[in-house]
Parts: C-alpha cells; sequence; structure tokens
C-alpha cells in the first residue's frame, strides 16, 4: 500500500509540474506582451502631446525661426523650451516612460517653408518591433530610424538624415515629421480639413485609387470626364441633367423614362422600340417602311391597325377584319379621238367612276349638240346642249360633262367609249377612277 502511495504522489507532482510548465509557457509571454502594449500607449501618448506642442510653439514662433533656421543650420529646441514657453505643463516630463527625451531640428530649404524632425534620443534601446509599434500609435508623423533615412509607420513617408544635417541617436530610434509652409503643419498626407491659405493640402496630386471600396456620402462630385465600366446609378426620381442647356433623362415612376423640361430627342441614327406611342401629330419626311403582313378578309386584333399584303398594298383593321384600302385611286384620264375606245381598272371596292368631256367652238348660228357615254357598249349616259353664236364671227364654246358609276369586280378592267356630235367639235376626254 505504501509503495503505491508512493507512486500515487509522484504521479500527481509531474502532472502539477507539467501544468505550471505550460502556463510559464503561455502566461510569461502573455505578461510581457501586455505590459509592452500598455508601455507603448503611455510613450504614444507623451509623444502627441510633445507633437501638439512642437506644432502650436512653430506656428507661434514662425518669424523668430525663419530668420535663424536654414538649409543648412537647424533651430534647435527641446521639451524643456516648450515647457518655459507655456506650450507643456510645467509638471510635464521632459523624457517619456522609456527615459528617451526629445528633440526638435527645423530647417529651412525654402523660404518660409520648414523641414522639420522630432526625434526621441537616449532611454531604453528598444526593439525594432517595438519602435515600429510605438511609431504607429503615434499615428501619420511617427516614423523609426533605418540606417541613414527616417521611414514613416507602415511606409506612409521617407525622408534621407542628410536633409537633417545628417543627425542620427541610432537605429530603432523613434522620430516625428513635421513640415510646414508660413507656420502652419503641411506634408504629403491628404487633409481632412482646410487651411487657410493652404488648398494644396486638400489637393491630390496623383491618381486616387480606392482599392475597389466605395465613396460614401458626398454631396457633389464635379469632374471633367466620368468613366464607369459597371452602372451608373441615381436613387430617387432623378437622373442625369444638362445644366447648361436645361435638360436630362430621368425616371419618377416605375414605367417610364423622361426627358426633364419636356426637351426633344434628336440622333441621326435609329430609334428602336416594342411600341411607339405618339399623343400628338406623327410627321415623316420621307416614307414609311411597314413591314407587318396581313390578309385581307382575315381577323385583325385592333381596329385602326395598318399593314400590308405580300404585294405591298395597304391593309387596315376594320370591324376586327383586314380590309383593302377602299379610298379612290386615279386610274387614267386622256384626250381621245370622238368614238374611240378607252380602258378602265375598278378598285379595292368593285367600283368604276367615268367622266366623259366633250367641248365644241362654233361661228354665227344655232346649233344643237350631243355627247353619249358607252360601257362595254351599252349607252349609259348621254346628254344634250345648244350651241349659238350671235355676235358676228366671234366664236362661241360649249360643253357637255357625262358621269357613270360602274360596278362590277375589285380590280377588274372594263371598256368604255365616248362620242359626241362632229361638227365643230374640239375636244374629247375621259378620267377614271378606281375606287
Amino acid at each position: 500500500m505504501l509503495k503505491r502511495g508512493v507512486y500515487q504522489t509522484t504521479d500527481a507532482i509531474v502532472a502539477i509540474t507539467l501544468l505550471l510548465a505550460i502556463m510559464a509557457g503561455i502566461i510569461i509571454p502573455l505578461g510581457n506582451w501586455l505590459t509592452d502594449e500598455y508601455r507603448v500607449t503611455i510613450a504614444a501618448d507623451h509623444a502627441k502631446r510633445v507633437r501638439n506642442a512642437v506644432t502650436a510653439f512653430i506656428k507661434d514662433n514662425h518669424d523668430v525661426i525663419a530668420t535663424q533656421a536654414s538649409s543648412g543650420s537647424p533651430y534647435v529646441f527641446s521639451v524643456s523650451d516648450l515647457i518655459t514657453a507655456g506650450y507643456l505643463p510645467s509638471g510635464f516630463s521632459q523624457s517619456n516612460n522609456f527615459s528617451a527625451s526629445y528633440q526638435t531640428r527645423v530647417y529651412q530649404p525654402v523660404v518660409n517653408k520648414f523641414h522639420t524632425m522630432t526625434f526621441l534620443t537616449g532611454g531604453v534601446s528598444l526593439s525594432k518591433s517595438l519602435a515600429r509599434k510605438l511609431a504607429i500609435r503615434i499615428g501619420g508623423e511617427g516614423g523609426v530610424i533605418d540606417g541613414s533615412e527616417a521611414k514613416g509607420a507602415l511606409g506612409a513617408w521617407t525622408e534621407n538624415l542628410s536633409a537633417f544635417g545628417g543627425y542620427n541617436p541610432g537605429d530603432g530610434s523613434v522620430v516625428m515629421a513635421g513640415f510646414y509652409d508660413d507656420g502652419n503643419v503641411v506634408n504629403d498626407y491628404l487633409y481632412r480639413k482646410a487651411l487657410p491659405g493652404h488648398p494644396e493640402l486638400n489637393t491630390m496630386q496623383t491618381a486616387l485609387n480606392m482599392g475597389g471600396n466605395d465613396v460614401n456620402n458626398a454631396n457633389s462630385v464635379n469632374a471633367a470626364n466620368v468613366t464607369a465600366s459597371g452602372w451608373f446609378r441615381s436613387t430617387g426620381d432623378t437622373g442625369w441633367y444638362n445644366e447648361k442647356h436645361g435638360g436630362g433623362l430621368y425616371m419618377n415612376d416605375d414605367t417610364w423614362m423622361r426627358v426633364y423640361n419636356n426637351k426633344s430627342i434628336y440622333t441621326e441614327g435609329a430609334v428602336r422600340a416594342g411600341t411607339m406611342q405618339s399623343d400628338g401629330r406623327l410627321t415623316a419626311k420621307e416614307y414609311i417602311q411597314i413591314e407587318g403582313l396581313a390578309t385581307a378578309k382575315a381577323a385583325c386584333p385592333s381596329n385602326g391597325l395598318m399593314g400590308r399584303n405580300t404585294a405591298g398594298a395597304i391593309l387596315v383593321c376594320k370591324d376586327l377584319v383586314w380590309t383593302e384600302n377602299e379610298s379612290s385611286t386615279l386610274v387614267s384620264t386622256a384626250t381621245i379621238a370622238n368614238g374611240s375606245s378607252f380602258m378602265c381598272k375598278s378598285g379595292p371596292s368593285g367600283r368604276i367612276l367615268v367622266t366623259g368631256y366633250a367641248n365644241w367652238l362654233v361661228s354665227y348660228g344655232v346649233y344643237w349638240m350631243n355627247a353619249n357615254l358607252y360601257a362595254n357598249g351599252v349607252l349609259v349616259a348621254t346628254d344634250n346642249t345648244a350651241a349659238f353664236e350671235y355676235d358676228h364671227g366671234r366664236a362661241s364654246g360649249t360643253s357637255v360633262t357625262l358621269f357613270y358609276v360602274q360596278a362590277t369586280q375589285p380590280n377588274t378592267d372594263a371598256t368604255f367609249s365616248l362620242t359626241a356630235t362632229d361638227s365643230y367639235l374640239q375636244k374629247v376626254s375621259y378620267s377614271c377612277v378606281g375606287a
């Protein structure tokens, strides 16, 4: 029993030892990480307060700095100077929680344009990862020295230290960059707010690549050209509007696309639609080509429709039946010899309207003139007229006009003839209208 108890105790000790080793492997690194996070946060907050004080100091003392700084000789100040000048409280620590102090060097490569870098010097030597983490927490101005360059957090900017007289407190040292124009902070970042006198801070110097992301909540977007590989979308009862000419296209219901201000649409090309409706007059300055084929006497869906047969003749939907055009068509007209025959053709309704005409010009005396119209050898119309001349040799004219309607089959020929009194006869003519 004693031996078993010893074994059980040993197993328990081994298990506890393993557990403590595992916990040490997790908890100790986690504790170190949390400590670093806390220390970096404290250091970043401290650096931001110094950065804000540096910005205010340079802006307020622009004229003094401008007289002392040049492209080769810097204007140098420290946190102590900022405390003395009242830009930081008297109890503010001159070094951060890593025991690093601050030195700001201002150069003036161009008149009234300051090139500034605040260096964190001395104190605890930070690992590169910890230094980068601190620079990122500081913000866009934060950076880390790498060789002869100061590099902004996440690659936001790069400055060669030769621009600052070659001053270099060592690799891994944290810096804060500043660029000033007439005492105002400027840099290559796009500013969210307007800075009076500096529109360039809100101006892009290159194409803006959104990387597939959206631009939201814009009021007005003014551009020379807009190119889209997808849809151009408008919301609400709006659309496209031409401000110069006051017209455009929009929708305010689910059915119609409308023209703003009732402007006209002009094109030398084609307009194609499933159906086309005109609420006013429809005008064509050339021909109207009807492609819809229909068959005479077949049923049609709606009165007033127009179509054509295979020969090209127009058909109209009347009483829901396709009907050939019943409008009159002039078949022929001519001057003929007295007593000669002529042919006329009926229209779709099988009717022919014939008009015969005879004219005489008589000398002195009184005469009785006669004209007769024959259809297929049968007398169908006749008329008489008196002709006389009483003005001592001056000729006088008279005429007879005959009318007749022949009923026959549609599109059928009929033979007519016209005879008139031959004496003093001047002209015999006719006209036919097929209906």
